[in-house]
């Protein structure tokens, strides 16, 4: 009816008059249907009241067999001009009487009529058939026939007919009329959504939407739908293209980078192999080639050894083929190992480094290996001729050492003589100036007086100096006899020894908790002497004198510092600071002779250490010095059994 290229407008308009048609049909036969089954009925109740009235009045005739009275009978039935025939039957089937509607009353036409005939009717093409009995005091008396055509049915059939085609005819005009309705607010909405999605199908245009009917039914939900699509379309394909787009520009670079691998590995002088599982080849660049005197050639793994000419270190041994640094790495092995090559393209040979790695997928599977080597011909024979250099400048170190730690020896013999051979004049000009100013001190002038204070107070100056000299170069003969030494204990020590210096003066000593060192305690004491006696009389202008000793972290390592909030100095002057006989305040301001720190700096650089300051013009000097001296595996063992020993009691 219609085709699967039909729009949906006709399909929605021929299933619009299918349904109505099939609608008005069903119901049009059910009518007619029912109306026939009741005009039936009603006809058999019709002819069956007219028999009983044709039997009551038929009754005596029957039994006083008066045909004529029962002919008579017949002839009421004119005035039903449906009925065909009739006729009256006596108790043994015979007919008795007849009726017939063209004006015949002959008795033998009738049908014979069984005698057990009693109450039923039957339908043929056009005509009923009744059969009724007839009843005188209870008892059968005889029969009535009636034969009636169905003309009436027949015209109420055609009368139905032709009512039921005009319902129908009005019905599909309805339809007809209701189908441009709804093809507006169904099918057209549909149209152009169906027109919609094949112009995107078509021309790949995401931005389109459908039209809302504002309905807010089941159309109005599915064009809604359709945008929704199209928008998660378009920002899939916004996205996709952008992926596109960021591929390609991942694919050049790749391109980019590509060429830029292959320019390095065909100018990098070490040479680089990778090869497959299976041993096949997949990276053989150029200096490879240049190194090994061979190009990349497909031979099984057995034959790798004899036709690149491997050997061991020795040049002798031929180097094992399963113990070859690619075929390890193809096994998942890494390797890196020393061989000398030598092949008729190589003449006398390469010494060449090689590390070997195993290729590997990202869930770990080895799926190959690479090799990296170089060669290291002209560098070995540079490293033995540097060798060769290197013993003959040791041999020299250990002489001119010699040579110099006899000078040394010979200077500090010489200092300890001549400090040592100053102290009898310096006595001697002491004692001559004090008995000049004991006896002859009232009858000499005022200048002669001071002249011979100043000697004295100069010898005096010069014998400390003598002193500090001396002490300079015992620290210098003297061995470090090391053991573990508690700072805190050392520091305290010096600190009741300056008591006297510090008498009369505020002076706040802070000290924190100082590590354990390993240390000659009489050296590092005398360390601690000069470095706090300076803070001592560094920070004399000061009304309130501060001097911290503790440790603190510089540069991750542990270093004990003495601060104080004295003079200070200016950092310009502090590469003099640790020389001898150096100061950078005058006489005059603060006594000294210049060799304390120098005797400090010779006492660390002895211990292995090093000591520096960090100070500002009247802010006061800090002196720092690293903690961490290493300790002798003996004596860390008794120090930790002393404190084990401690603590158990």
């Amino acid at each position: 009816m219609f085709g699967t290229h039909d729009s949906i407008s006709r399909k929605l308009t021929w299933m619009n008059m299918l349904v109505s048609g099939a609608a008005l049909l069903l119901a049009g036969g059910a009518f007619v249907a029912y109306d026939l089954i009741r005009f039936r009925e009603t006809t058999v109740r019709n002819l069956s009241i007219q028999a009983e009235i044709v039997g009551s009045n038929s009754a005596s005739a029957l039994l006083f067999s008066d045909a004529t009275s029962a002919a008579g009978t017949l002839l009421g039935l004119k005035a039903a001009p449906n009925i065909m025939s009739a006729g009256i039957y006596n108790p043994a089937g015979e007919p008795f009487a007849a009726y017939w509607r063209d004006g015949g009353n002959e008795i033998g036409s009738l049908p014979p009529m069984p005698s057990a005939q009693m109450k039923v009717h039957w339908f043929t093409d056009r005509q009923i058939t009744l059969v009724r009995p007839i009843v005188f005091q209870g008892k059968t008396v005889g029969n009535v026939y009636i034969q009636s055509d169905l003309q009436d049915l027949n015209d109420r059939l055609r009368r139905y007919m032709a009512i039921a085609a005009g319902v129908l005819l009005a019905s599909l005009m309805a339809a007809m009329l209701m189908s441009s309705v709804f093809r507006r607010a169904i099918a057209e909405p549909i149209v152009h959504l169906a027109e919609i999605a094949e112009t995107v199908s078509r021309e790949k245009i995401y931005s389109l939407r459908a039209s809302a009917t504002g309905s807010h039914d089941e159309l109005d939900t599915l064009i809604e739908t359709f945008n929704e699509m199209l928008a998660q379309i378009q920002e899939r394909d916004t996205a996709l293209l952008a992926r596109v787009a960021e591929r390609t520009r991942a694919e050049q670079a790749l391109q980019v980078q590509t060429r830029i691998l292959q320019s390095v590995l065909d100018s990098m002088e070490e040479g680089l192999i990778a090869a497959d599982e299976n041993g096949k080849f997949t990276l053989w660049n150029p200096a490879a080639e240049k190194i090994l005197g061979r190009a990349a050639a497909d031979l099984p793994i057995p034959e790798w050894a004899e036709h690149y000419g491997t050997f061991m270190p020795d040049q002798l041994t031929p180097f094992p083929t399963d113990q070859l640094p690619l075929v390890r790495a193809i096994r998942g092995e890494s390797c890196d190992v020393e061989m000398f090559v030598r092949n008729p393209k190589l003449g006398e040979g390469a010494c060449i480094e090689i590390s070997g790695r195993p290729l590997r997928d990202e869930r770990g599977a080895v799926h190959g290996g690479v090799v990296a080597f170089r060669d290291v011909t002209e560098t070995k024979a540079s490293a033995q001729e540097i060798r060769k250099l290197h013993e003959e400048l040791e041999v020299r170190v250990i002489q001119r050492t010699a040579q110099l730690q006899a000078a040394n020896q010979e200077l500090e013999s010489f200092t300890y003589s001549v400090s040592h051979d100053l102290r009898a004049p310096l006595r001697h000009i002491s004692g001559f100036s004090k008995i000049l100013v004991e006896e002859f001190g009232a009858s000499l002038a005022p200048e002669a007086r001071r002249y011979l204070q100043r000697i004295q107070e100069a010898t005096s100056r010069m014998g400390v100096l003598v002193d500090d000299l001396l002490n300079l170069a015992r620290i210098g003969r003297k061995e470090l006899r090391r053991e573990v030494t508690g700072l805190n204990s050392l520091v305290q020590e010096v600190i009741f020894d300056l008591k006297l210096e510090s008498e009369g003066r505020q002076v706040e000593w802070k000290v924190s908790n100082l590590p354990f060192v390993e240390c000659d305690p009489s050296l590092i004491k005398q360390v601690m002497q000069n470095l706090l006696s300076n803070a001592l009389k560094y920070s004399r202008p000061r009304s309130s004198a501060v001097i911290e000793i503790g440790q603190q972290q510089e540069n991750e390592k542990s270093v004990v510092f003495v601060r104080d909030n004295g003079v200070g100095f200016s950092m310009k002057y502090a590469d003099k600071l640790f020389g001898v006989f150096q100061r950078l305040h005058r006489t005059e301001d603060f006594e000294g002779t210049g060799v304390g720190l120098a005797t400090v700096q010779r006492i660390i650089h002895k211990h292995g250490g090093q000591v520096w300051a960090e100070a500002e013009l009247d802010k006061g000097a800090t002196f720092y010095s690293p903690s961490e001296l290493p300790i002798q595996p003996e004596l860390k063992a008794k120090q930790l059994w002393r404190e084990f020993n401690h603590e158990f009691v």
